[in-house]
């Protein structure tokens, strides 16, 4: 990416990739895409510059200041989210709001779940008080409870 250098870089616009169908267009030296979010990178690119850091010159070209850009910045890989062979969710991993959106971007309808176990437990034994009652000799007030 030329920006990684001390010079300001101007860039043609070659064409807009939009989410939902892969750009047909080729990018030659000097030109750049419009990338849209959710679009997949055209062949060739490495790396996105976010719209704000940019500049609309009059000609139709696009301003890139230098340095505020390394290579590969912005883009994201297929699969480098998830891992291929590896769980989504590991079993017992309560499902939040970050997991049920985890689980609708992988198109699963359904996911099958456990309840949240509910546990009673009960303290016996004629030592036991309950709270409230008046004590007595060797007996002791439930705190378990």
């Amino acid at each position: 990416m030329p920006t990684r250098g001390t010079r300001t870089v101007a860039l043609r616009v070659a064409g807009t990739a939009l989410a939902g169908a892969a750009w047909q267009g080729t990018v030659a030296a000097g030109e750049c895409v419009k990338i849209m979010t959710g679009a997949i990178m055209p062949a060739g690119l490495d790396t996105v510059v976010p719209q704000e850091f940019t500049r609309a010159l009059d000609d139709g070209r696009i301003e890139i200041p230098a340095g505020i850009l390394q290579p590969g910045d912005n883009r994201r890989f297929k699969g480098e989210d998830l891992h291929e062979g590896r769980p989504a969710l590991l079993a017992g991993e309560r499902l939040g709001p970050a997991a049920c959106g985890l689980i609708a971007s992988l198109g699963l309808p359904t996911v099958d779940v456990r309840r949240r176990l509910k546990v009673a437990y009960f303290s016996t034994g004629s030592e036991i008080l309950s709270l409230g009652e008046p004590p007595r000799e060797g007996a002791v007030y439930d705190s378990n409870r």
